[in-house]
């Protein structure tokens, strides 16, 4: 007969005891405490958790962004979630004016620039709990390196022990107006079911998504866009990244090989030009059963780098164009066709809707191209920034 494999016991590399008790020291001295969830992998449930339960019990805001599998969960709560921390942490916004006095960075470093931008100036004092080293702005006073959920529930039962400060439940109260009111003027900036900017077609997407489905962000704009067009929720979505060097390769491939593997409904959101690296994906993509919806911002290029102060350079508006954004004319609608794959284009925020709704709703692979009005993520951000 044939032995049962052994059970594997998976090990657990903990934080040491003093770096624990220095860090709950200094989470538990302060009454005004802010968790910034960072990016992670799928696996990421049970830290998850234990983060839930850090921030309930101490208690403390919890900021979660889009790739922390902690903004799109069921057991998130209202009264402590924070989704607007970006809109936040702009230059002389809220986070500035009225600072936490501890924050806890968990996983990895944020996506968002104005994010990073105010953790390098606030005064809070910075502890990070991550699986390897990482201290992004270079100040933190403790980082606990390990498995994430063992620090957390460590760092917990410490700040237990210690008992921490009462939280400042006025501050907590202003934290969730602002978050509002921050919601309040991106809804207005993104008002209307016509031509709409990159972020409306994000944020479509992923209102579209059923619960249990899984989302792959392309890497540049797209992930940052799902962190400031569209709130947190509690449906149970799985958000697959590829952030670091090389990024923007394997976009369609990695999506479709994630379908195939889980069984799962996929979207993968992504740009033109992170689809241009990858357009031979469409033949793996073509195996999968499940609905895999490839939604392309056809947006002629590397729009992120709209964002960077060269993109306002008259006098280098050639070279902009060709070294920075790198525009790939694609004929979509011929190219799925040449891959045996259904395309769909849609130009409004309706038609995007009503897109990825029938792509969901039936196996295998569409393309669906979305085309975003001019003049884009910049335009979107300095009115939603005015607005908020």
């Amino acid at each position: 007969p044939t032995a049962a494999p052994p059970l594997f016991g998976t090990p657990r590399a903990a934080p040491d005891p003093p770096a624990v008790e220095e860090a709950a020291r200094i989470w538990c001295a302060g009454r005004r405490r802010l968790v910034i969830a960072g990016p992670a992998p799928p696996g990421f449930a049970a830290a998850a958790r234990a983060a839930a339960r850090l921030a309930a019990e101490t208690p403390a805001v919890l900021a979660a962004e889009a790739t922390s599998q902690l903004r799109h969960h069921p057991q998130r709560d209202p009264g402590l979630a924070l989704d607007g921390l970006e809109w936040l942490a702009a230059p002389g916004g809220f986070l500035d004016r009225q600072p936490p006095e501890a924050v806890l960075l968990l996983h990895g470093a944020p996506a968002g620039r104005w994010t990073l931008g105010w953790l390098e100036r606030t005064p809070a004092r910075l502890l990070v709990a991550a699986p390897r080293w990482c201290d992004p702005v270079n100040r933190a006073e403790a980082v606990l390196v390990g498995d994430p959920e063992a620090a957390l529930d460590l760092l917990a039962e410490a700040s237990r022990r210690l008992r921490p400060a009462g939280a400042d439940t006025e501050w907590l109260g202003a934290v969730r107006e602002a978050d509002a009111r921050a919601w309040r003027g991106v809804e207005q900036a993104l008002r209307g079911g016509g031509p709409m900017p990159e972020p409306a077609a994000v944020a479509e997407v992923l209102g579209a998504l059923p619960d249990g489905a899984q989302i792959q962000l392309g890497n540049s704009l797209a992930v940052r866009l799902a962190d400031i067009a569209a709130p947190g929720s509690h449906r149970a979505l799985t958000v697959l990244h590829q952030r670091g060097a090389s990024g923007i390769d394997g976009f369609v491939s990695s999506a479709a090989g994630a379908a195939a593997a889980t069984g799962r409904p996929t979207v993968a959101l992504g740009g033109d030009l992170s689809f241009a690296h990858d357009a031979g994906g469409l033949a793996a993509a073509r195996a999968v059963r499940v609905p895999l919806v490839l939604a392309v911002l056809a947006n002629g290029g590397g729009r992120l780098f709209d964002l960077l102060p060269v993109a306002a350079r008259a006098d280098l508006e050639k070279e902009y164009r060709d070294r920075f954004r790198c525009p790939t004319p694609i004929d979509f609608a011929a190219l799925a066709a040449a891959y045996g794959l259904p395309h769909r284009r849609a130009a409004t925020r309706n038609e995007v809707r009503a897109a990825l709704e029938e792509a969901l709703g039936r196996p295998g692979p569409t393309l669906v191209e979305i085309v975003p009005d001019p003049p884009g993520a910049r335009a979107f951000l300095e009115g939603a920034a005015r607005r908020s």
